[in-house]
């Protein structure tokens, strides 16, 4: 979340519920990662609901409730869609909105414990977590 994506936003994305075989249902499935991230309002409200819990639609609820585990198992019940998502939502909020991404990284991973699983797969594209 407990760190942030696959993360924060895993997590924009990965709006779930998980069923008996340990899969995702992707209940976001027909909304555009890209769309959100090109919309100033969408993402910033989104932002604002998972950082502050105001206004928050049904998709941003569940979001904040799957976060958390999306984040401490490093998205094992995710699927490859979800995870790429989660990453390129990453991507954005570190070289977009950078007070908000340290603002979700200090909400869902305070004590720093899954950063660090992250980092390898940003590295490759020269970003690090924090």
């Amino acid at each position: 979340m407990k760190f942030v994506l696959i993360c924060a936003l895993t997590f924009i994305f990965a709006a779930q519920v998980i069923v008996a075989d340990k899969t995702i249902i992707n209940r976001l499935g027909q909304i555009d990662v890209n769309t959100i991230l090109e919309n100033e309002w969408l993402l910033n409200n989104l932002l604002k609901c998972l950082i502050e819990g105001k206004r928050c639609t049904k998709d941003g609820t569940e979001i904040k409730k799957f976060l958390p585990e999306a984040i401490r198992t490093g998205c094992a019940k995710c699927t490859d869609s979800q995870r790429t998502g989660g990453i390129k939502v990453i991507k954005h909020l570190i070289k977009e909105k950078p007070n908000e991404w340290k603002i979700l990284l200090d909400k869902f991973d305070p004590q720093k414990v899954y950063r660090a699983r992250w980092n390898p797969v940003l590295a490759k594209d020269g970003l690090n977590i924090d």
